[in-house]
């Protein structure tokens, strides 16, 4: 045992003691130069000249003296617990858990390991550096590394779970990877349930699966870093799913299946990858087969493997070898081939805008065509059961008899919110990968009226669905594989939800009332209950209504004309004025209120090119068309500042005019940008102009109107309809991804700090007193409470964090997130609010 040396002063000699030193004074010789200090009053601790190691038990008090050498210091606690100064030549650690450490800062390398760092501490060109942290008087915390990869956020658990309406709940978030510069918020959960009760975070984006013997075969990659691989995860502890084996492929998987011991992956550009799986620890690379299109799916019948091969049709493979693999047949289909599915002698191919093809596999060096099933919009996949086609739609589930191939047969359909990216059958019930929408549960017992009877909200984007029994199991994109109890399911549930009659696109929220347009008509409703929101009159437009802009008890109506309507009666709507707008599509409109004129931009109902219009309403009884400017293409947005008409034009790849109105009856371009990635929404505030468009959020510097500028920019996962601006807060309606929340308070790094999915489609945002009025295509108007920022947390250690989450008004479950700049965890579930009834 090493040994270590206390030097007490009153009785003059040393006396020797073990490694954990508990006197007031230490010495170490260079014989033990280890030493634990576990002392709980301050101790002195004297070093020597060449290298020593001091460990501090988290906190102890220590100060170290002649410490001249390089040397290695740990403190057993986290280093964001901790604030540092200097003190003339003395550098002072102050930990909140009571640990502190006094050091000479020395031309010679201190090396100091916490718990979750290790820093260096010397001195640079005169100054005490502790890494690149300047130690200056003033105490200040410890820099923060960036999470490494092996430390990715999550959270755990949070409790207590349960907490009472209308009150403060202090609860503690236990996970991975915390620190004082993270950001936590906290938000009502779109199912108000919660299902999940396991989870893997895979190595990259998850997109499909394939289970097989308590083991699920997990593909996927990221489409800009080219970084598909197959995980391998032991599932036959569900709660606990744990990846067991990892091979690097490049491409983007998009589907797996598995045959005995061998996985078969469509890695799309790269073709069909065979993996030997007999190895689950070591999977190996047997066989990459380059097929002539893009690799979209692949099934396997004996053996035999069938691609579904994009422009190039059914590849089919004869893989009686694995290590020979080779191309025997094929068929070119009239569409993209994205989905493929075996029975018998007959190939199933999902053909885009071609539907389904049915190919005769008879012999499997020349397929034939056969037949074909027209289908509602474009096929991407489907799945066969008993002779019946599930397949999605752009609108839902379709469910297809096709036990007749020359006269197929439609038996029922249903509408799912979201997309459809994954369908597994299960018994009576079909499991949906609804994308943005989380799991969707669609009862088919009978097959002419399918019902959504359940909805899991997943924390990402669910791509992937396989089912045993009753626990589904989720590929989430960047959150892994998700593993959720499907054992007593529960119809999904919005707050405030309201249907129309027709498609609702725009919205406008002015105190206790929304504004909103319905196709041919305008709705006043009452949204005083959020919870309830109710109608409280309609006015029939005289054309088809496409937009509207709420100024006081006045609301201008734009579709194929302007009308003024008075709303001052909420009960009795008023149109006051109007003037019909020649050659106007009545889509893709916006309208901008500025002094007395209004402007509307749009395209024409012939050359599709874009058109603004300056309307003077000087008299709103008489509205008059004062001038016309035409555009290079599609007109989507506009947005005035100064003497300045902003818009947006989403075609050519994206543009943004500047159009100088300080004439309103010549209007003229002053300045212009472009690949702005199909602009559809504006807002302006300051000189800052903010753009949502096409899978993309930009912030602009419009101070020079001439030469504007992109200053900041963030990836966003749909199309970017409108813009609402509320405070430090962008609101973009993403169209099937919901609301996307981004924080904008530092202009040149815009982050995504939240996002709330919805039924339908997102193409507009209100804000009024953190509740987001969303108009939501054909699911009418959806109101949904804003994410809470947790503005002030106290971090424990780096898996726990103390906080005080603020009074919630509703009842249901609510998700807990983690994020930074680069990385973001959910927690759907976290904590129930209750209303504890009457005292």
């Amino acid at each position: 045992m090493k040994k270590c040396f206390s030097l007490f002063l009153i009785i003059g000699f040393y006396l020797m003691c073990p490694v954990f030193c508990q006197a007031a004074t230490i010495v170490l010789t260079d014989t033990s130069p280890n030493c634990t200090v576990t002392a709980d009053t301050l101790t002195k601790v004297y070093g020597t000249a060449s290298s020593n190691h001091i460990t501090l038990v988290s906190g102890v008090q220590a100060e170290l003296v002649n410490f001249s050498g390089s040397n290695a210091i740990t403190i057993q606690s986290d280093s964001n617990l901790f604030m540092v100064s200097r003190s003339g030549a003395t550098v002072i650690f102050e930990g909140s858990d009571g640990t502190v450490l006094k050091i000479p800062a020395t031309a010679s390398v201190q090396t100091i390991s916490f718990n979750d760092q290790t820093l260096t501490l010397n001195i640079d060109n005169g100054q005490v550096m502790l890494d690149d942290q300047v130690v200056e008087s003033e105490s200040a915390f410890i820099t923060q590394a960036a999470p490494s990869t092996s430390d990715l956020l999550s959270i755990e658990r949070v409790f207590p779970k349960l907490g009472a309406l209308g009150n403060n709940l202090e609860v503690i978030i236990q996970g991975t990877g915390f620190h004082k510069d993270l950001r936590f918020s906290t938000y009502l959960d779109s199912t108000h349930k919660n299902k999940i009760f396991g989870f893997v975070d895979t190595s990259f984006c998850a997109k499909a699966l394939a289970i097989h013997e308590n083991k699920a075969y997990v593909v996927g990659g990221n489409p800009f870093a080219h970084d598909c691989g197959l995980e391998i995860i032991d599932i036959s502890n569900s709660a606990s799913p744990t990846i067991i084996g990892t091979l690097s492929l490049g491409g983007l998987g998009e589907s797996v299946t598995v045959a005995n011991s061998t996985a078969f992956v469509a890695n799309y550009s790269r073709g069909l990858q065979i993996v030997d799986i007999s190895d689950p620890a070591n999977p190996t690379l047997v066989r990459t087969v380059d097929t002539p299109g893009y690799c979209n799916d692949v099934s396997v019948s004996g053996s035999t493997a069938f691609i579904a091969d994009s422009e190039n049709g059914l590849q089919i493979v004869d893989i009686s070898d694995l290590a020979n693999s080779t191309i025997i047949g094929s068929v070119d289909t009239p569409g993209s081939a994205s989905g493929v599915s075996i029975a018998g002698n007959i190939a199933y191919v999902a053909d885009g805008g071609s539907g389904m093809q049915i190919i005769d596999i008879t012999d499997l060096t020349n397929p034939i065509i056969i037949g074909s099933v027209d289908t509602i919009g474009y096929l991407t996949l489907f799945k066969i059961v008993d002779n019946k086609m599930f397949m999605s739609t752009r609108d839902g589930l379709q469910i297809i008899d096709i036990s007749n191939l020359a006269n197929p047969a439609t038996i029922g359909s249903v509408e799912t919110p979201g997309s459809i990216e994954s369908i597994a059958i299960a018994g009576s019930t079909a499991f949906v990968a609804g994308g943005n929408s989380g799991l969707q549960m669609i009862d088919i017992s009978d097959l002419a009226n399918p019902t959504l009877i359940g909805s899991v909200a997943t924390p990402d984007r669910a791509s992937g669905v396989a089912v045993i029994g009753n626990i589904a199991y989720v590929t989430d994109d960047y959150n892994g594989l998700q593993v959720i109890d499907c054992s007593n399911p529960e119809p999904p549930t919005f707050f405030g939800d309201l249907n129309m009659s027709g498609y609702t696109d725009n919205i406008s929220v002015s105190g206790s009332t929304a504004l909103i347009v319905d196709q041919d008509s305008l709705k006043i409703v009452d949204i005083s209950d959020p919870a309830n929101p109710t109608i409280i009159s309609t006015y029939d437009t005289l054309n088809y209504a496409s937009c509207t802009k709420v100024i006081g008890d006045i609301a201008y109506v734009v579709g194929n004309g302007l009308e003024i309507v008075d709303f001052s009666d909420l009960t009795s709507p008023v149109v006051v004025g109007s003037v019909s707008i020649p050659m106007m599509t009545s889509s893709d409109i916006d309208v901008t209120i500025a002094g007395n004129m209004a402007y509307v931009v749009g395209e024409h109902n012939s050359s599709w090119d874009g058109i603004l219009r300056v309307i003077d309403i000087s008299d709103p009884t008489t509205p008059t068309l004062v001038s016309s400017f035409d555009m290079p293409s599609s007109g989507s947005s506009v947005a005035i500042y100064g003497k300045t008409a902003f818009v947006t034009d989403a075609g050519n790849g994206g543009e943004l005019l500047m159009i100088n109105i300080s004439d309103p009856t010549n209007p003229i371009v002053i300045g212009s940008i472009a690949d702005t990635y199909g602009a559809n929404g504006i807002a302006v505030v300051g000189g800052i102009a903010y753009l949502s468009g096409y899978h993309a959020f930009k912030v602009l510097d419009i101070s020079d109107l001439t030469n504007p500028i992109i200053i900041g920019s963030v990836e966003t996962p749909g199309s970017g309809y409108r813009v609402t601006i509320d405070g430090n807060t962008a609101f973009v309606a993403d169209g099937y991804s919901g609301v996307q929340r981004i924080d904008i308070s530092d202009s040149e790094h815009p982050t995504i700090i939240g996002s709330v999915d919805t039924q339908g489609t997102a193409l507009d945002v209100g804000i009024v007193d953190n509740m987001a009025f969303v108009a939501d295509g054909k699911r009418g108007l959806t109101i949904v409470p804003i994410p809470v920022e947790i503005s002030s947390f106290s971090v424990i250690s780096n898996s726990e964090v103390r906080t005080i989450l603020p009074s919630p008004q509703i009842v249901g479950d609510y998700t807990f997130r983690v994020f930074n700049a680069t990385q973001k965890y959910e927690l759907p579930g976290a904590v129930t609010i209750f209303s504890p009834g009457p005292q």
